[in-house]
């Protein structure tokens, strides 16, 4: 038996499937890209950007004072978000107003607003509401006095839950 000629409709179909299929594999990727990460972690980062000598001015004040915080999970505990303060001599810093955002990495969503509490001195803790292995980016914010009190303290980590 003969082998048939190639014909010019089935290089035709060749083609055709070839692009099809390519074109099929790249709309999935780009929807799936899209829709695991929306490309914009901060709202408003113009804005961030032409006020960024405020930015800088705060950081020299934060310096200035000498202020640490560590930033971790207790999972013995359940998951909670423990920050410890120190003021610049290694004391712990009581009496603050302590809230942190927590954001999960690589998620559009604005992330969880916490409001940590005095657990013992210097030591501020709250829930987490995750339950799944993630990254998560925490930027926490001190202040003396109420909740009108300028923020004074600034610190952010990753953090990297099993």
């Amino acid at each position: 038996m003969t082998a048939k000629p190639l014909r010019g409709v089935h290089v035709l179909f060749a083609i055709v499937a070839f692009f099809a299929i390519d074109i099929a594999v790249n709309v999935l990727f780009i929807t799936r890209a899209v829709s695991t990460f929306p490309g914009e972690e901060t709202p408003n980062s113009y804005v961030q950007g032409v006020d960024f000598n405020s930015t800088l001015a705060q950081r020299k004040a934060q310096a200035a004072l000498g202020w640490s915080a560590e930033v971790g999970v207790d999972a013995v505990r359940g998951r909670k978000l423990v920050v410890r303060m120190h003021a610049a001599g290694g004391a712990p810093l009581s009496g603050l107003v302590v809230e942190a955002r927590v954001h999960r990495i690589g998620k559009g969503a604005r992330g969880q607003g916490l409001s940590l509490t005095e657990a013992a001195s210097g030591q501020y803790s709250a829930p987490l509401e995750v339950d799944t292995p993630c990254r998560l980016e925490v930027e926490v914010r001190a202040k003396r006095g109420g909740d009108e009190a300028p923020v004074i303290f600034v610190a952010s980590k990753t953090l990297v839950l099993p």
